[in-house]
């Protein structure tokens, strides 16, 4: 049995008006407290990170020549390291470091972004073909610039033809459907085969010559041969517009030089630090 309402019950009910009508702002405006005001949107501040460290407010031209010396050419390279690794590498004082990191990140205006800009930031991102379409797929278009992809898998799979292809993919000219762009390729096992690297390029019609010509390799013997190429390749990437840095393979002279669990920390620590540089 229905229950009828009075019209004194009726007119207490509250009524619910439609917002749809209304601008998403101003529908919040509605919500919030009086005393809360909304901020302009302010637009994106303008990126410093690759300015040249002699920019860095208060630095001397002998500080500045141990920072490019050391491999740390731009505000971003000193401002995302930390103390000990400037006086490490650098051969300064631990206070000078401080100082120079956080006029770098001043500088910088290292803090929080909306993800709005972190998402137009990433459409700016390339990717790199690996030459086979089915890789591609499983990548989501490609080897990503400006992050760290590792292949790994079993001796003889592959791993090395995936990096010449990359090699060849970034170096051809635009018009061939490549990057024209720089490479550093860092060799730890001797397995680098320009020859290799020709017949590609004859797959797709492209001077071998300048592909070549466009691929930096250097042959680490030990871990710390390793790590001298890495800090030398800060300028070289600078000069030569390198997007893709291959190292193969990263972690065979470390397996090699700290066998058995007596050095696996040892061994973490040194691999640690690499991936951080």
């Amino acid at each position: 049995m229905s229950k009828k309402e009075s019209p004194t019950e009726s007119a207490k009910k509250p009524s619910v008006k439609k917002t749809t009508d209304k601008k998403e702002e101003d529908w919040i405006k509605d919500i919030l407290p009086k005393q809360i005001k909304l901020k302009p949107k302010t637009e994106e501040k303008e990126d410093l990170s690759d300015i040249a460290v002699n920019n860095i407010p208060g630095i001397g031209p002998a500080i500045a020549d141990k920072l490019i010396t050391a491999g740390y050419l731009t505000l971003a390279a000193v401002g995302h390291a930390s103390p000990m690794e400037l006086v490490e590498h650098c051969e300064i004082g631990e206070q000078t470091a401080k100082r120079l990191i956080t006029a770098s990140r001043s500088q910088m205006g290292i803090g929080f972004q909306s993800a709005k800009i972190l998402l137009e930031n990433r459409k700016k991102l390339v990717k790199i073909p690996t030459g086979s379409k089915s890789l591609d797929t499983l990548l989501a278009g490609g080897v990503e610039t400006s992050s760290l992809t590792e292949f790994s898998g079993e001796f003889r799979t592959g791993k090395t033809q995936i990096c010449f292809q990359l090699c060849v993919m970034t170096a051809m000219d635009e018009k061939y459907g490549g990057l024209g762009s720089g490479i550093i390729y860092i060799d730890t096992e001797g397995t680098f085969r320009p020859e290799r690297i020709v017949q590609i390029c004859n797959k797709f019609d492209a001077p071998p010559e300048d592909i070549l010509n466009n691929i930096n390799v250097g042959r680490a013997y030990n871990s710390d041969h390793q790590m001298v190429l890495l800090l030398e390749s800060p300028k070289l990437i600078k000069e030569n517009n390198v997007k893709l840095m291959i190292i193969d393979s990263l972690t065979s002279h470390f397996r090699a030089e700290y066998a058995g669990r007596g050095s696996l920390l040892e061994r973490q620590q040194k691999l640690n630090k690499y991936l951080h540089q």
